[in-house]
């Protein structure tokens, strides 16, 4: 398959999957037009689909297919399904959530039924051609992504342990409760 298929509804992939040869994988990219990590992936994914002519890859809109998105349980964007054929049905083979290059090739290379025609390179911004000065500010960015994602789950674990704290006592100080 020369270049990622997108899905507009469920009966779409339905049949997609339906087409499936035994044995043979697809690629479900559960994405978003607002989410920047699947904007940095989908060039990885486009190479991926011309390297690997058996395969299928189709990228699925959450915001567009949201019972797609509630049938493959996907919480976060990215997410990959890798789905083979087996006994004559789809199934999911593997789950992968994140922007990770080398992981999506890792796995694509793991499920496939035959080898890539040719070597899937990965450019580590999957933005060849780019000035180095945009690339610098694209690294940078991802790093103050990454504090930021820990900052706020961080955040998140406390209020979630002090909503807890509240919860378990109204007559006691928090002091008394939460040690």
């Amino acid at each position: 398959m020369p270049a990622p298929t997108e899905i507009p509804n469920t009966a779409a992939l339905d049949t997609l999957l339906a087409s499936l040869k035994p044995g043979q994988l697809a690629v479900l990219d559960f994405h978003a037009v607002w989410c920047g990590p699947c904007k940095f992936i989908a060039p990885v994914l486009a190479r991926i689909a011309t390297s690997y002519p058996d395969i299928v890859v189709a990228k699925i809109d959450v915001d567009k297919n949201k019972e797609l998105a509630k049938r493959y349980s996907v919480t976060a964007m990215p997410t990959f399904k890798f789905i083979k054929n087996v006994d004559g049905k789809p199934t999911v083979v593997e789950t992968m959530r994140g922007a990770d290059a080398k992981g999506l090739v890792a796995n694509v290379g793991k499920h496939a039924s035959a080898p890539p025609t040719e070597e899937v390179k990965i450019d580590d911004l999957a933005q060849p051609g780019l000035p180095p000065v945009l690339r610098m500010l694209i690294i940078r960015d991802r790093l103050l992504h990454a504090r930021l994602t820990f900052a706020l789950q961080c955040i998140y674990t406390c209020l979630h342990h002090i909503v807890r704290c509240v919860a378990v006592s109204h007559d006691r100080l928090p002091s008394q409760v939460c040690r």
